[in-house]
């Protein structure tokens, strides 16, 4: 039987981060689509050439890692939270292997051109200077290397949805979201030579759609 592209661990293998974590929602029925399409989204570009060396740039709870480790031939990541020991534990346990470390997408702590591939699932939105943070993901890739990049596109229904799956949080959607996929989209262009881009649902123009995803190679 051929195995999925992308799998969720089983919730034991895994620890919430904070209290933004959506590690919940992938054990919701429904909700769970949405969650799990980004990644699927991301896996798709990934199986178009080798995986050699990749970072997950805001791995989370670690959700994306094991199917991130059957694609690669090896797993690393950075994050910012302070539960880093914990997920990699954990990981560790459920018979995953990555090199995990804590640190920012603003300064992401590996030299210069270590990597092959890089994914960041969702992140990108959270940071106010993403242009500083898009200059980070090409500089940690080799020349010949790759950004696969996922964030949700920003109008009236994306906005209602966060905010109700965010009800409990303190902060409003802008505050947890500062950069739209606008912003992304042109950061990303200003520090990659070629950007191309997909959208879910494709039927629909980017604007009006829910996520989008933006290989990009230098």
């Amino acid at each position: 039987m051929k195995t999925k592209a992308v799998e969720i661990p089983e919730r034991k293998f895994l620890v919430e981060t904070d209290e933004a974590d959506p590690l919940k929602f992938y054990y919701i029925p429904g909700v769970r689509y949405f969650y799990v399409k980004r990644f699927e989204m991301v896996a798709a570009e990934l199986m178009s050439s080798r995986v050699g060396r990749l970072l997950d740039v805001g791995f989370g709870s670690g959700v994306f890692l094991p199917s991130l480790g059957r694609l690669a031939d090896s797993v690393y990541g950075v994050d910012v939270h302070e539960k880093v020991p914990d997920v990699r534990r954990l990981l560790k346990s459920s018979g995953v292997s990555a090199f995990l470390v804590q640190g920012s997408a603003l300064e992401i702590p590996f030299v210069a051109g270590s990597f092959d591939t890089l994914v960041s699932v969702s992140v990108l939105e959270h940071i106010r200077e993403v242009g500083s943070a898009a200059g980070e993901v090409s500089r940690v890739l080799k020349n010949s290397g790759r950004a696969v990049i996922g964030f949700p596109v920003k109008n009236t229904l994306t906005t209602a949805a966060i905010g109700i799956l965010g009800m409990n949080l303190s902060t409003t959607v802008d505050e947890r979201h500062p950069s739209s996929h606008t912003d992304i989209l042109e950061a990303l262009r200003g520090s990659f030579s070629e950007v191309s881009i997909r959208w879910f649902p494709a039927f629909v123009p980017l604007d009006l759609s829910l996520y989008c995803v933006a290989t990009c190679r230098k």
